[in-house]
C-alpha cells in the first residue's frame, strides 16, 4: 500500500481505498491508520452508521469540492453524487456513538487479541488433522483458503478447493457456527464474541474430517 501511495503521488493519480470491511474493524481510522498509509479517496460502508443503511467517501477537499456544481458549472469540470440515505440523522448519530464506544481502542484491543487466538487455533486443528488450509487476515479478520499455502493475490484465492469450502461449511454449520462464505470462508470476530467462543470454533474445526462428506 506505501508503493502504491509512492506511485500515485509521482504520477499524481488518485489513490482509492474501499474500507466498506477495514474501517473501523482494524482502527477507527481503519487500514489507513493502521497502516500509515493516506489515501486521497475512502469509500465506507454501514459500520459508518453503527449497523444502520449508510454509506460515504470521504477524501481531500480539493477532489470533493467537484461536487460542487456552484463553483463547478461545467459538466466536465463538475461530478454527480445522490443518495437516498444522505445525511440520514439517525445513521449518522449510530455512527458517532459506535465512533465514541472505539475511543478507548479496549473493544479493538480485545477482538484483535480474539482473531489472533483464532487464526493460531485454527492454523493447528488443520495442521494436525492434515487438511491442506492457509489461514490469512489480521486483527480481527480471518479467512481460511483451502489451498497449500497463502494465496498472494485474488487469482491465487480463486483457486481455492470449493468443495473442501463447502463441507467445511455444512460441517460447521451442523454444530451451530455459521461464518461468510460457504465457498471461501470468512470469519468476522466481533465484541459480543468471547473466549469460550473461539475454543468452540477451533475444535469443531478439529473435528472436520473431509473424508466425512
Amino acid at each position: 500500500m506505501q508503493g502504491l501511495r509512492e506511485l500515485t503521488t509521482k504520477y499524481g493519480t488518485v489513490l482509492i481505498f474501499d474500507e466498506v470491511i477495514t474501517g473501523f474493524r482494524l482502527a477507527p481510522g481503519g487500514a489507513q491508520q493502521h497502516y500509515g498509509v493516506v489515501a486521497d479517496i475512502t469509500i465506507l460502508g454501514k459500520i459508518l452508521g453503527g449497523g444502520f443503511p449508510i454509506g460515504a467517501l470521504c477524501g481531500r477537499r480539493d477532489v470533493f469540492e467537484r461536487l460542487d456544481h456552484r463553483r463547478f458549472g461545467g459538466k466536465n469540470e463538475r461530478v454527480f453524487q445522490g443518495g437516498t440515505f444522505s445525511a440520514n440523522p439517525v445513521s449518522l448519530v449510530a455512527g458517532i456513538e459506535t465512533l465514541k464506544a472505539l475511543a478507548d481502542g479496549s473493544v479493538h484491543r480485545e477482538v484483535d487479541r480474539l482473531g489472533t487466538l483464532l487464526c493460531a487455533g485454527l492454523a493447528d486443528a488443520f495442521r494436525t488433522s492434515g487438511v491442506a488450509a492457509a489461514i490469512t487476515g489480521i486483527g480481527s479478520a480471518i479467512g481460511v483458503h483451502f489451498r497449500t499455502g497463502a494465496p498472494r493475490n485474488a487469482r491465487e484465492a480463486a483457486e481455492d478447493d470449493t468443495g473442501l469450502a463447502r463441507a467445511y461449511f455444512d460441517h460447521m454449520r451442523d454444530r451451530h457456527i455459521a461464518y461468510l462464505s460457504p465457498g471461501l470462508p470468512h470469519m468476522f470476530v466481533s465484541a459480543a464474541h468471547t473466549d469460550r467462543d473461539i475454543e468452540a470454533f477451533v475444535a469443531a474445526t478439529a473435528a472436520f474430517a473431509p473424508e466425512d462428506h
